[in-house]
């Protein structure tokens, strides 16, 4: 695994629902490399293999579902809920660019092996944003080359 380990959390308290969880930590699986639940709820039966639950007791935390790493390739949608500029660098295009942000999208979608994509995409989400000098997607399409 390149670079670091993403994990979101999803907190509910014991007036949420806990169920409702795993379809929220569902939407962003193509941003992160693990999902967890954090409740202070009393769980008995946590079904879902692939988000970990962590119940959060008076006395400390106990990891009731560990939860396997997502790796699946990201899906389009994912890719063009992504700023155009970001999408326009994963193909090693500058500055301003005549494509429509969907057809950057879906070129975008065409490159590259899918844990390299799948990182690409993490390392974006996990920016501030202040992508005007080494921003580290140019390296997805331009190996270790400075831009």
């Amino acid at each position: 695994m390149k670079g670091p380990v993403v994990i979101a959390v999803e907190v509910k308290s014991n007036h949420d629902n806990l169920y409702r969880a795993s379809h929220q930590l569902s939407r962003i699986l193509d941003y992160v490399d693990y999902g967890l639940v954090a409740t202070d709820q009393d769980v008995k039966d946590w079904n879902n293999d692939a988000i970990g639950l962590m119940l959060v007791k008076a006395d400390g935390i106990v990891f009731a579902g560990k939860g396997t790493r997502f790796s699946a390739r990201p899906s389009f949608q994912s890719l063009f809920a992504l700023q155009k500029k970001c999408l326009s660098r994963m193909l090693g295009v500058e500055g301003p660019s005549y494509l429509s942000k969907y057809e950057i999208a879906k070129q975008v979608d065409s490159l590259g092996d899918d844990d390299v994509l799948r990182d690409c995409v993490k390392e974006i989400v996990t920016c501030s944003g202040q992508c005007s000098s080494n921003c580290p997607i140019w390296k997805f399409t331009r190996g270790n080359e400075e831009p």
